[in-house]
């Protein structure tokens, strides 16, 4: 079994702090399919894509649905 490192949204901060501008670190935690839901949703959000990221969601649920 292989560990997975996830870096902390500090250690993220301050390994960007060098740049002139530093940019906005969004969090993604989804461990269940509704988190996941909530992860591309405020992805979408982040991006200034929340209609593309409803869609991509309305697409997986039906898809799940059928399954």
């Amino acid at each position: 079994m292989c560990e997975v490192y996830a870096a902390t949204p500090r250690e993220v901060g301050e390994a960007l702090g060098f740049l002139p501008r530093v940019p906005k670190v969004l969090e993604l935690r989804g461990t269940r399919l509704p988190d996941l839901f909530a992860d591309l949703k405020a992805l979408g959000e982040a991006t200034g894509r929340e209609g593309a990221a409803e869609a991509l969601a309305q697409t997986l649920r039906a898809r799940l649905e059928v399954v």
